[in-house]
């Protein structure tokens, strides 16, 4: 791939995301309910258990009628204290599956949480890796892994990561 197709593939993929934690960060789960494929995987998993290929993730949405579905509990059925996130991204790395196919992708990512005394904290860290496909001139997301580095499950992990 010539450098100005990877810095436009890297343009591309850095705008999808900055969507992704905009929707998260400004509480419009909705929007960001929009940015997955009928058919895509969306899974919260530890780094010890990718580590040791344990597959069982602490957060599993299979298709976008789940995703929706969480949303829906969010808004709805769950009882929690509203956060407000922020998240921080770093290290992309991005390449196009086959010449012309899918984009796969990894970030590191900060999540840091602001509680309403206005106590500031990091929330989790880790890094997403993540398969886009190209839907009428947008992507969407196919996979998204969001892997934490802690063993440690964060409370109120109601929210996506």
């Amino acid at each position: 791939m010539r450098m100005n197709e990877q810095l436009t593939l890297r343009l591309v993929v850095s705008d999808f995301l900055d969507r992704y934690v905009s929707a998260l960060d400004q509480n419009r789960l909705e929007s960001w309910a929009d940015l997955f494929a009928e058919d895509a995987l969306y899974e919260i998993v530890s780094k010890e258990n990718c580590d040791a290929g344990l597959p069982i993730p602490l957060v599993r949405c299979k298709g976008a009628r789940m995703v929706r579905d969480r949303v829906l509990s969010l808004r709805h059925a769950n009882i929690y204290e509203m956060p407000v996130y922020r998240h921080l991204l770093s290290g992309l790395q991005c390449e196009v599956v086959d010449g012309t196919g899918p984009i796969d992708f990894s970030a590191s990512f900060v999540v840091v949480n602001t509680t309403p005394v206005g106590e500031t904290s990091i929330y989790l860290a880790g890094c997403y890796k993540a398969r886009l496909s190209r839907v009428d001139d947008d992507l969407r997301i196919e996979r998204m892994t969001a892997i934490y580095d802690t063993a440690k499950v964060p409370t109120l992990l109601a929210f996506p990561v």
